[in-house]
């Protein structure tokens, strides 16, 4: 098989469950080339609607009619701190608790930034009431800024396990804000992708 694969991703999923994906289609199909595009997930479903990608590769929502979605992959969006801060030595913490501190954020259209403002409107908390002291298009920015004791965060579990198992980061444990996210899947409406889309696809969805 030959030809051109064009991805959207997102950051965490770029970082942290694409790249062994890759490997296997590559080694699978050496004559295929992949172009790999990344930004948050308003940008890759516009890439996505304007053609400019055959497949995106999200960790936010998607409700657009004009997009098929499938999910490949779930995973929970968890509330970080650096070891000194007070909610990481609390036990239980209240999403009270949570607001009140200082806070680092995706910037707006990433999609954990989306799951969690979701999250935050079903307890009846708006989300213009969190203590924002930095947005940042970056999860690894956030994961720095965070350890360096600038506020608290959130992230997938994924993207920071090693620096939980490290001692860098801690989990706040906070039941009614540890949340599902998943990663999708998501092409254009009409016939399913074909020949290398179709490969890469099938892939994926069966990866365990």
């Amino acid at each position: 098989m030959t030809g051109r694969l064009r991805l959207g991703t997102n950051k965490t999923i770029l970082s942290y469950y694409l790249p062994k994906i890759l490997a296997r289609f590559k080694k699978q199909f050496p004559s295929v080339t992949c172009d790999v595009t990344d930004g948050n997930t308003d940008t890759i479903i516009g890439a996505l609607l304007d053609q400019r990608i055959d497949l995106a590769l999200i960790e936010g929502p998607c409700h657009r009619t004009e997009i098929q979605k499938e999910t490949f992959f779930e995973d929970e969006i968890i509330w970080i701190a650096a070891p000194s801060h007070p909610l990481a030595k609390e036990a239980k913490v209240t999403p009270t608790m949570v607001i009140e501190c200082p806070i680092v954020v995706r910037e707006v259209g990433a999609g954990t930034r989306q799951f969690m403002e979701s999250a935050l409107r079903r307890l009846g908390i708006r989300p213009n009431r969190l203590k924002i002291v930095q947005e940042i298009p970056s999860p690894a920015g956030v994961k720095r800024l965070v350890a360096a004791g600038l506020g608290i965060g959130y992230a997938f579990r994924l993207g920071v396990e090693q620096e939980i198992a490290s001692g860098i980061l801690r989990k706040i444990h906070c039941p009614k804000l540890t949340i599902r996210g998943a990663f999708s899947l998501l092409f254009r409406q009409g016939p399913s992708p074909s020949g290398v889309g179709q490969a890469f696809k099938q892939m994926l969805l069966s990866e365990e």
